[in-house]
């Protein structure tokens, strides 16, 4: 396990060309491990990009990190759409752009996702015909998992000068994605199937029947940090 201090030292130390990656802060450390520990069961390699001192230390001896810090409180988890969740979720973002620009294919999860089976290959064979594939809420785009590849397009759509164009802090990264660029068709997207890629409404629904074949649950439509982790313990997808 290495701490890399920007993205581009990981790139050129990994020469792969598909990053699978998350993003997390020292509020949300142990739902952090628990994902890494489900990718790594699972062998899916995965790196952890740090916005802050302390979670970068108490993932260092579990997987690789990136140092990506910010000026933010991040002892404490983020509560959905508040401004900080906001503005912490766009940085998956730029850092997507920073992948792209370098020509490599990219994997993003939210850590509230527990992985049930190894799913690259899946995605990859998935993102043949299309720039993005994408979680589903039943309905439009999920982006608490998606891969996306490297084009003239999807490099451009994220690049920071071009969001701050589009005024983006006025929006929730999902609903930006899904107004500003699925529903206007900027680039190919395909919604994955929801039975192997559920999000948590799906899976509560629908596990016994799913539970088996699905290759990872995103355990949302839970308000707060500890309720998710109950959630995932009456699962059995807490596993640290």
């Amino acid at each position: 396990m290495t701490i890399y201090d920007c993205i581009s030292s990981y790139i050129s130390k990994n020469k792969s060309n598909i990053f699978t990656f998350c993003v997390s802060t020292n509020g949300m450390k142990k739902m952090t491990l628990n994902l890494v520990k489900s990718c790594q069961a699972n062998k899916e390699n995965i790196v952890v990009i740090a916005l802050d001192n302390d979670i970068c230390d108490f993932m260092k001896n579990e997987c690789d990190v990136i140092q990506y810090l910010i000026d933010k409180n991040s002892n404490q988890p983020y509560e959905y759409h508040t401004e900080d969740f906001k503005i912490v979720a766009w940085y998956r973002y730029f850092i997507i752009n920073e992948f792209l620009r370098n020509n490599k294919t990219v994997i993003y999860l939210d850590i509230d996702i527990y992985v049930n089976k190894q799913f690259s290959n899946q995605i990859l064979k998935e993102l043949e015909q299309y720039d993005c594939v994408i979680q589903t809420n039943g309905k439009n785009c999920c982006t608490g998992f998606f891969a996306i590849k490297p084009s003239e397009k999807t490099i451009d759509v994220f690049n920071r000068k071009n969001l701050e164009s589009q005024n983006y802090l006025e929006y929730l990264d999902q609903e930006f994605f899904n107004s500003q660029i699925y529903d206007k068709k900027v680039f190919k997207i395909k919604l994955l199937d929801i039975s192997l890629y559920p999000n948590g409404k799906y899976y509560y629904d629908n596990s016994e029947k799913i539970n088996n074949q699905c290759y990872l649950i995103h355990f949302n439509n839970i308000v707060g940090y500890g309720e998710k982790i109950s959630r995932m313990k009456k699962y059995n997808k807490w596993i640290i």
